[in-house]
């Protein structure tokens, strides 16, 4: 299912559950930017040094990127692929788990 403003916050619980409490503290009047800074402010610098948390990091990323909502786009381009996936912590995992939407993303 391609993410949109309309469903991105139910289906981001849905893949992360633990970041519930998050993302209804998050007074973000806008649903894919509430979602965009409690992934990569809770849930990302959570999953560094967890397999399988990466793993689902960096599927969740795929999702993103194939999604063709504006506000999505605005969020992903913008925040995670121009600031934090540039972070040196991310930079080496980003080499190592990046799916092809991504290394393709971060190769322009």
């Amino acid at each position: 299912m391609l993410l949109t403003s309309g469903n991105i916050q139910e289906e981001f619980l849905r893949a992360f559950p633990q970041a519930a409490a998050a993302v209804e503290a998050d007074d973000g009047a806008d649903p894919a930017g509430r979602v965009d800074w409690v992934f990569r402010h809770d849930v990302m610098p959570h999953a560094i040094g967890d397999p399988a948390a990466l793993r689902d990091v960096f599927a969740w990323i795929e999702r993103l990127l194939q999604s063709t909502d504006s506000m999505i786009d605005y969020w992903t381009a913008v925040r995670l692929l121009g600031r934090t996936l540039g972070w040196p912590e991310w930079v080496p995992l980003v080499e190592a788990h990046a799916g092809p939407l991504l290394a393709t993303a971060m190769s322009r």
